[in-house]
This record gives C-alpha cells, sequence and structure tokens, in this order.
C-alpha cells in the first residue's frame, strides 16, 4: 500500500532552498549591490568607468576654432587638468574604498560628480561666450567637453547609486 503526503504539511523551504530553487543564504541576484567585474558593484563600475571617461574628456578638445586652418585646444591646457585629477580621485576612491563604507567614499565620490559638473558646465558657459563673440571664421564646443560633463553625472549618479545601496 502507497503512502499518502499530504501536500500542505510540507515545508515551503526544503533543505534551505526557497521558491526559485536557489540557496535562501545568497543574495538576491537583482539587487543594487551585486557583484561582478572584480568583485565591483554595478554602482562601482559605473564610478570607475566615469572617472575614467573624465580623464578621457580632458585630453580631447573643448574647443575648436576655424580659421585660417584649425586650432584645437584640449582640456588639459586650462581647467580639464582639475576634472582629469577628479576623475583619477574618484575612480582610485571607488576601488580601494570597494567592501567598505567610508565617509570617503560616500561623500567624496557625489562631491567628485559635482565637481566635475560644475567645472564643465562653467567652462561650457565661458566657451559658449566666446564663441558668440567671434566675428571671424567658425569655433565650437569640442567633445571632451561634453565627454568631461556627462562623466561628473556619471560620477554624481554612482555616488548616490552607492550610498542607496548601502543603507
Amino acid at each position: 500500500m502507497a503512502h499518502k503526503i499530504r501536500v500542505d504539511s510540507v515545508s515551503p523551504d526544503l533543505d534551505g532552498l526557497d521558491r526559485d530553487d536557489k540557496p535562501s543564504n545568497t543574495p538576491n541576484a537583482r539587487s543594487i549591490g551585486d557583484t561582478t567585474l572584480l568583485g565591483l558593484s554595478h554602482a562601482e563600475l559605473l564610478g570607475i568607468a566615469s572617472g575614467l571617461l573624465c580623464v578621457l574628456g580632458a585630453m580631447l578638445p573643448w574647443v575648436t576654432v576655424e580659421f585660417f586652418g584649425t586650432y584645437s585646444r584640449i582640456g588639459l591646457e586650462g581647467d580639464g587638468v582639475l576634472t582629469l585629477i577628479a576623475g583619477l580621485i574618484v575612480a582610485a576612491v571607488i576601488y580601494v574604498g570597494k567592501g567598505v563604507e567610508p565617509i570617503l567614499v560616500r561623500l567624496g565620490v557625489p562631491i567628485g560628480g559635482l565637481f566635475v559638473i560644475g567645472v564643465s558646465a562653467l567652462n561650457l558657459m565661458d566657451i559658449s561666450d566666446r564663441i558668440a563673440d567671434v566675428s571671424y571664421g567658425i569655433a565650437h564646443v569640442g567633445p571632451g567637453l561634453y565627454i568631461t560633463l556627462i562623466s561628473g553625472f556619471g560620477i554624481l549618479a554612482s555616488g548616490y547609486w552607492m550610498y542607496v545601496s548601502r543603507r
């Protein structure tokens, strides 16, 4: 004679497995703090990538003037040095501070992002005003300044993401 087992008496958490057949002690794969490449979270990867993008943006032209030839001024010839240093510091702080919760990472990364955004926005406004005053040739904002500004928003977003994920 076969034994009958009551279905309602079976525990939904059999042998440490939850309903998705994953061990219940592992973190949810969709959580914000999920570790990925090199043991870094997505937020940390975004911050490091944005910091390195900031370095790249400082090395590209911030303004280009075409008048009897083309003259470009890269970011490192001006305030781009500040954004390059900020991008390197942010990337280093995130990488060195991974897995811990120091005040340097929680506040330093968003402040670094705001700094890069501020420097980039001020230069963008200044260059745009100067371009409007140019009565000869063609002048335009170079791609480096836009890349630096976008990287600043990426750094700020990663700082916020890291702050939210560690609460």
